[in-house]
């Protein structure tokens, strides 16, 4: 399984740790979201997930989530 951001590759194991290398990496960047790519994960060279800026897995096309990542809402903050 390989992690593309931009020009780079990074051999994963698997999504979490695809999820894990580039939050990772973006964070030792300090670009913010305008400056830093999205990653992709390829399996056998067909993409089989999107990384978005803030961590989250989708779809290659981006559309559809494919982690179950909570979202905390201002209604569950004390």
């Amino acid at each position: 399984m390989i992690l593309n951001i931009g020009r780079n590759e990074y051999e994963v194991e698997s999504l979490s740790q695809a999820q894990k290398v580039y939050e990772d990496l973006r964070d030792a960047s300090e670009m913010g979201a305008s400056g830093w790519p999205n990653g992709f994960v390829s399996v056998d060279g067909k993409r089989i997930a999107r990384i978005s800026y803030n961590g989250r897995l989708w779809s290659p096309d981006g559309k559809t989530p494919l982690d179950a990542r909570p979202t905390i809402t201002e209604a569950q903050l004390p």
